[in-house]
């Protein structure tokens, strides 16, 4: 199974992404940015399983997240 996170230039928006996501009874976690993504927004990350993706587009795209960095995927879950 492939894992992604989503991450984010502000630990408010990330924060405020994870407590939506959650809200839409999304399976996710709020993990450390990878050090692999070294420089990717404020050091946490929202973690989430790949068949999800779509759902978490949506969600992305129903707020206003002006600080987020993009989606990502995990190689080492």
């Amino acid at each position: 199974m492939k894992y992604y996170f989503a991450a984010f230039g502000s630990r408010t928006q990330g924060m405020r992404f994870f407590d939506m996501t959650k809200r839409r009874g999304i399976t996710v976690a709020l993990i450390n940015t990878p050090r692999g993504a070294a420089g990717l927004g404020c050091g946490i990350s929202v973690k989430f399983c790949g068949d999800d993706f779509d759902k978490m587009r949506e969600i992305l795209h129903g707020g206003c997240y002006t600080a987020f960095d993009g989606f990502y995927e995990l190689t080492n879950n």
